[in-house]
């Protein structure tokens, strides 16, 4: 369960080998972008340059934003 503590990030807490410890949780977002009809006119044809966006964007280093690019 997370409630929020000092600061702007919540504490988090994990039950770990019969002990609860609070801990800080720091996420990152890789995120592809493709567009419409640049980059496909079909669903599937969007979301497989999405996909393939986010998977250079985690590559290069994490927590970006990458549009396709043939």
């Amino acid at each position: 369960a997370c409630d929020r503590g000092r600061g702007s990030h919540p504490p988090c807490y994990r039950y770990l080998n019969g002990r609860i410890r609070r801990e800080r949780l720091h996420t990152t977002v890789s995120t592809g972008v493709a567009c419409y009809p640049e980059d496909g006119r079909s669903p599937d044809a969007m979301q497989a340059r999405a996909d393939r966006a986010m998977y250079m964007a985690k590559q290069q280093g994490r927590n970006r934003v990458l549009r396709f690019a043939p």
